[in-house]
């Protein structure tokens, strides 16, 4: 007689049959699903409308939540708003998109991470990266034509916030060009003063300055990409909507104003003499002969317009080098721009006064 038992597998009819959980079930025993996932829902009627799943964004917002249950008592379409914008982005919630609660309402932020996701989406560009400048550094950065840091090596303040003083965004091309936007100091903190609850505690401002400093240089840098993917292009909405005075500006009124190219439909005009310098100098003379005309508008010179329309002028020209970096026309429309407002700041010339005003 064998004494030994069967072999164990002949006893797996024995064992219970494994429980596969509900994503759904589990989701609406959460705070967040108790909230949002009530049969009236307008979550969840947006969300299935949308082809999504809704019991993921309340599972991942559900886990955040445990370390910050202030979430909880924001207001509730505030929380689908949020919930949405996740979903668009296609970003993972506390990782690619934060939900930072301000005054009762729940704001997302897209952290570094998710900023290079987007970036890289559709094959605009192939990769994108930042870093930030500290003081000490050795750092040079040529401004004409286009933005380029030709030199940056840390110094003894590396990765000293209180000594940051600028950072800087590069686009990396599919073809190997690159370009890149650097902000000051002073810009990113009036990104950053915008939200009152970047002072609390909790705040990735206290937690996770640098990456926010980097986070902010990508998405504003690639905000002004094509729509080469719905994602992107749902992040310039949400550029457009929470911070509305980083789009480019518009031209104050002028007696005879041209309007401002605000984007790829415009169809500008360039009047350029033969006998115009190259791209690498131009005299100040020249920049301000130049003249331009937007779509509809009449012609205008540059020294005819305000700062805000050479800045307009300079940043519409830089964007369309991206994509004809070849143009001679659109190397010197952006090198007259900064020539210009280089000679205001220094006090060489001055701005024209608005219409209606006399010049100071």
């Amino acid at each position: 007689m064998n004494d030994f038992p069967e072999p164990y597998e002949t006893h797996a009819s024995n064992l219970p049959a494994p429980v596969t959980p509900n994503p759904m079930a589990l989701a609406q025993r959460t705070p967040v699903g108790k909230m949002v996932l009530k049969p009236d829902s307008q979550f969840l009627a947006l969300a299935q409308a949308a082809g999504l799943n809704p019991a993921s964004f309340v599972l991942e917002l559900a886990a955040v939540t445990s370390r910050k249950p202030e979430i909880l008592k924001c207001s509730e379409d505030s929380v689908i708003a949020f919930m949405l914008d996740a979903a668009k982005l296609k970003l993972t919630i506390g990782r690619g998109i934060y939900p930072v609660p301000i005054k009762g309402r729940l704001e997302g932020w897209v952290g570094y991470k998710g900023a290079k996701e987007l970036a890289c989406r559709g094959g605009a560009i192939r990769d994108c990266w930042a870093a930030v400048v500290f003081d000490g550094d050795s750092f040079e950065m040529e401004e004409v034509p286009i933005p380029t840091v030709t030199r940056h090596a840390y110094g003894p303040n590396r990765g000293n916030m209180a000594k940051a003083t600028g950072v800087y965004a590069t686009l990396l091309y599919p073809g190997g060009r690159t370009r890149q936007k650097y902000f000051t100091r002073e810009k990113i903190l009036s990104y950053r003063n915008r939200n009152p609850s970047h002072t609390k505690s909790d705040s990735p401002w206290k937690t996770s300055e640098e990456e926010m400093w980097l986070a902010k240089a990508i998405l504003h840098t690639v905000s002004d990409l094509p729509h080469s993917s719905p994602e992107l292009a749902h992040l310039r909405e949400m550029v457009e909507r929470d911070e509305p005075s980083e789009l480019p500006p518009a031209v104050e009124a002028l007696p005879k104003g041209p309007s401002v190219p605000g984007g790829d439909e415009v169809d500008a005009d360039f009047t350029i003499d033969d006998d115009t310098p190259e791209p690498e100098s131009m005299p100040l003379e020249e920049a301000l002969a130049l003249t331009v005309r937007g779509k509809n508008a009449q012609p205008q010179r540059l020294g005819e317009m305000r700062n805000s329309g050479l800045e307009a002028w300079r940043d519409w020209a830089r964007k369309k080098l991206d994509e004809d970096p070849e143009s001679e026309k659109l190397q010197r429309i952006a090198l007259a721009c900064v020539v210009v407002l280089a000679a205001r700041a220094a006090g060489t010339i001055i701005e024209p006064a608005k219409a209606g005003q006399e010049a100071a």
